[in-house]
C-alpha cells in the first residue's frame, strides 16, 4: 500500500479539503527519513493553506453565498468577458471543468429560461461569464437571512418577474446566491438573492433581507466596475432589449396597466395622466414614491422660507426667476389648455402647440377660427421682468405638484438619473450643450459622459444642469478667475461664492470642474435619495423635518427648465422611445388641483 500520498477535492461549500488516498502510514523515523517526513508534512501544510486561501478569495466576491457546478456542454463552453454570446472569449472551459459561481445575471425581465440567465464564475484561475444552460450539478453554499420588512418573492430577479408568494418581516430564508436583474428593469434593486423555500428556489430583493454579512475581502467597487464593463460592452444589445416584446409595460393591457398604477400607489388624479402617457410610450415605467408627507405640511415648509428672507438664506428659500433663462428672445407665458390644464411655457411653445393644433384642419382659416373660439389655448399671463422675486405659496404649490407636469414635455423632471450608456451618449449631450457658451470654454460632451460613467450619474442630466446654471456664460465657466464651476455649486447667494468653492476644490480645468461637480451631485444628492431633478429642488425624501434643508437650486422653476432641455435633446435622437424610468412623488391629502 502506497504511503504519504494525498489528493485535493472540493466540497459544495467551496472550501479546500485534503483527503489521503487510501491510507497514510506514518512510521517513526530517524535521521534522513525523519527529515523527509518533516519536509512532507510542511509541504502538506503549505498546500492546504494555499488552496484554502485560493478558494476563500474566489468566494469572497459573493458577500453572502456562492455555489459550484461543472461545465456540461458537449465539448466545451466559452468563458466570456460579458454576459452576451458576442462578447470576447476569455478561454475555453472543457466538459467537466469545475466552476465557482459568484452570481447569477438575468438577461430578460420576465423569462427564467436557462438561456436567459448567465453565471459570473471563477474557473481555472480566470473570471468571466458562462450561460447557465452550460453548467450543471450545481451545489449551493447558503447562509441564513432575515426578512427586514413584509415583501414578496418572485420567480426571477427583478420587479417585472411574476410574484410567487409573500414573506413576513422577521422570517428567515436560506440565501443561496446573488442575482442581478436585467439592467433596464427600472425600479428594481440592482442586487437580488436566490433563496430556497422548501425544495424550490425563488428570488427576493437584497434590500429586504439582512444576512448579517458584508464583503470584506473585496471592495464593492470591483463589482461595480465589472458591471459597468459588461454594460458598455453590451450596450447595443441592451438598447434593443429595452424596446422588444419582453418589455413588461409594453405588453400590458389598459386594465393591467391601471392595476399596476394602483399597486404602485398612484392616486386617481395621477393615473389619468399616466395612462395617457402610457398609450404614447408603452415601454416607459412610472414608479410611485410615497413621501409619507401631508401635502399642506410639505408646501408650508417649502413656502415658509420664502416668506422670511431676513431670517433665511437663499439656499433654502423658494425664489423664482421671472426672466426666462433659456429663451431670452421669447416671452414667458402661462396658459390654459382646452382640457383645462394650466401650463407654463414660452411663446415658442405656443407656436409649436398651434402648429400641431392647425394640422388637424385642412383650411388654415378654419383652424384660426377654432383656436380663437376657445378650442385652443387661453393665454393667462405673459411677459418678461428681469428680476428675482420670492415665490408665493400658490407658486410653490404649483411647481411642487407632480400632476402639473405629467405630460410629454415636462415628465423628464422625474427621470431616474442613474448612468445608462445605452442612450446617454456624446451626441445627446452635445445637443444639450450646443446652444450654450459651454463648448466655447472647453466643456465638451466627452467630459460630461466620462464624468457620468465615473460617478454613476446621467451625463444628460449633468449637461442639462450646467446649461441651466451657467449656459449663458459667466465667470463660472470662462476661466477668467482661474477656476471653473459650471454647476454653480456653493453659489447660494452669488456666483463669487461658487468661484471660492471651486478654488477650494482645485477645479482649475473644465474637466476637473465637471468631474468634481458630478462627484458632489452623485454623493450629495443622487446617493442621498434625491435621484431626480424634482427631488433635488423639492427635498421630500427624508421626512418633514428635512424638507427645505437640502435643495440644490433656489429657483422653483428649475426642474421645469431642465426637463425642457432634456426633452429637446431626447426627441432629436429618438430617446423618447427608450424604456425610461420615472420616479414620481405622492403626497397625502392632495387637493384636486393646483394653479398659478
Amino acid at each position: 500500500m502506497k504511503t504519504d500520498s494525498f489528493r485535493l477535492i472540493r466540497n459544495s461549500a467551496l472550501y479546500s479539503h485534503i483527503a489521503v488516498s487510501d491510507q497514510i502510514s506514518i512510521k517513526p523515523a530517524t535521521g534522513t527519513a525523519a527529515a523527509g517526513t518533516v519536509l512532507k508534512i510542511l509541504v502538506f501544510t503549505v498546500l492546504l493553506l494555499l488552496f484554502s486561501f485560493y478558494y476563500a478569495g474566489a468566494g469572497a466576491y459573493a458577500e453572502t453565498a456562492s455555489a459550484s457546478g461543472k461545465i456540461s456542454a458537449g465539448d466545451f463552453a466559452s468563458l466570456r468577458k460579458s454576459s452576451t454570446v458576442d462578447s470576447k472569449e476569455i478561454k475555453k472551459l472543457y466538459k467537466g471543468t469545475e466552476v465557482i459561481i459568484n452570481k447569477e445575471v438575468f438577461k430578460s425581465r420576465t423569462s427564467t429560461k436557462k438561456t436567459d440567465r448567465w453565471y459570473y464564475v471563477t474557473a481555472d484561475g480566470k473570471k468571466g461569464y458562462v450561460r447557465s444552460d452550460l453548467v450543471s450539478k450545481i451545489k449551493y453554499s447558503s447562509v441564513k437571512g432575515t426578512v427586514t420588512e413584509d415583501t414578496v418573492y418572485r420567480i426571477g430577479a427583478g420587479i417585472a418577474m411574476k410574484k410567487q408568494g409573500s414573506l413576513s418581516k422577521g422570517s428567515t430564508v436560506d440565501v443561496c446566491l446573488i442575482a442581478r436583474p436585467v439592467s433596464s428593469t427600472g425600479g428594481s434593486s440592482p442586487k437580488w438573492y436566490r433563496i430556497k423555500i422548501g425544495s424550490s428556489y425563488y428570488y427576493v430583493s437584497s434590500a429586504e433581507v439582512d444576512t448579517g454579512k458584508r464583503a470584506t475581502l473585496e471592495d464593492n467597487s470591483v463589482e461595480k466596475k465589472e458591471a459597468e464593463t459588461e454594460a458598455l460592452s453590451s450596450a447595443s444589445e441592451k438598447s434593443k432589449d429595452k424596446n422588444d416584446k419582453d418589455n413588461i409595460f409594453a405588453s400590458m393591457t389598459d386594465k393591467e396597466f391601471n392595476s399596476y398604477l394602483k399597486e404602485q400607489g398612484f392616486p386617481k388624479s395621477y393615473r389619468t395622466k399616466l395612462k395617457a402617457l402610457h398609450k404614447k410610450h408603452p415601454n416607459w415605467q412610472f414608479k410611485a414614491y410615497d413621501t409619507g408627507l401631508r401635502w399642506s405640511d410639505a408646501v408650508k415648509k417649502i413656502a415658509k422660507s420664502a416668506q422670511i428672507e431676513s431670517n433665511a438664506s437663499m439656499k433654502s428659500s423658494s425664489y423664482i426667476s421671472s426672466l426666462w433663462p433659456d429663451e431670452e428672445d421669447s416671452e414667458a407665458v402661462i396658459y390654459e389648455t382646452a382640457s383645462g390644464e394650466t401650463e407654463l411655457g414660452t411663446s415658442d411653445d405656443i407656436n409649436d402647440y398651434y402648429r400641431e393644433f392647425a394640422a388637424a384642419y385642412s383650411d388654415p382659416e378654419a383652424a384660426e377660427n377654432a383656436w380663437m373660439s376657445g378650442s385652443g389655448l387661453v393665454i393667462i399671463e405673459s411677459g418678461q421682468i428681469e428680476s428675482w422675486v420670492k415665490a408665493s405659496s400658490n407658486t410653490a404649490a404649483f411647481f411642487m405638484d407632480p400632476r402639473n407636469f405629467l405630460n410629454e414635455n415636462r415628465i423628464y423632471m422625474f427621470e431616474d438619473l442613474s448612468y445608462d450608456p445605452a442612450y446617454q451618449t456624446k451626441d445627446v449631450v452635445a445637443k444639450i450643450l450646443a446652444p450654450t457658451k459651454l463648448p466655447e470654454y472647453g466643456f465638451t460632451a466627452k467630459i460630461f459622459v466620462s464624468a457620468g460613467k465615473n460617478h454613476d450619474i446621467s451625463p444628460v442630466h449633468l449637461a442639462s444642469r450646467a446649461r441651466q446654471e451657467s449656459g449663458g456664460g459667466s465667470i463660472s465657466i470662462n476661466g477668467s478667475k482661474g477656476v471653473y464651476n459650471p454647476f454653480n455649486i456653493g453659489a447660494y447667494k452669488s456666483v463669487s461664492q461658487g468661484i471660492s468653492y471651486a478654488r477650494s476644490r482645485g477645479w482649475t480645468t473644465p474637466k476637473k470642474s465637471v468631474n468634481g461637480g458630478a462627484s458632489f451631485i452623485s454623493r450629495g444628492y443622487i446617493g442621498n435619495g434625491q435621484n431626480t431633478i424634482y427631488f433635488q429642488r423639492f427635498d421630500v425624501t427624508k421626512g418633514l423635518s428635512k424638507v427645505g434643508t437640502h435643495v440644490y437650486m433656489t429657483n422653483v422653476r428649475a426642474p421645469f427648465f431642465e426637463a425642457t432641455s432634456t426633452k429637446s435633446a431626447y426627441k432629436s435622437y429618438g430617446i423618447t422611445k427608450e424604456a425610461l424610468t420615472f420616479i414620481i412623488p405622492v403626497y397625502k391629502g392632495m387637493p384636486s388641483s393646483t394653479s398659478l
